[in-house]
């Protein structure tokens, strides 16, 4: 599954996000006076990969785990915690069993959690996992 086709689903399916969807950059350094003029944003990652035992003997035939990350960047306001729990129901209805191919399972939320937040900008981080047979 490639990063690319899950930026892609969320800039079809979230509305709120206004085609605002890209691969992540290093987070770390990035100020907020680089996002803050088009929030909320959704900055997509890959996080990590897992297989599984060989299901054959004297060939691999693997189940692989694909795990991403989306994280939201929204504007902190009291008013606008609303606003984010919003975005991130978007994008839960875009991902969450959703089949990005035919070679890979249904698309599963793992978790969800802030990862900063500051007076300026809000950080949302929802985990998202699927399975390959290779």
């Amino acid at each position: 599954m490639r990063i690319l086709t899950v930026i892609q689903r969320l800039k079809d399916q979230c509305a709120l996000l206004d085609n605002r969807a890209e691969p992540a950059k290093s987070l770390i350094g990035l100020s907020d006076s680089e996002i803050q003029y088009d929030l909320p944003t959704a900055f997509v990652l890959p996080l990590k990969e897992q297989s599984g035992p060989s299901q054959l003997m004297g060939s691999t035939s693997q189940m692989k785990m694909k795990r991403f990350a989306v994280i939201v960047a929204a504007t902190t306001s009291s008013t606008n915690q609303e606003f984010l729990e919003d975005v991130r129901e978007q994008i839960a209805a875009a991902l969450e069993g959703w089949q990005p191919d035919a070679s890979h399972d249904y698309i599963n939320h793992v978790e969800g959690e802030m990862i900063d937040m500051n007076a300026r900008v809000t950080y949302w981080r929802d985990t998202f996992e699927t399975w390959t047979l290779s």
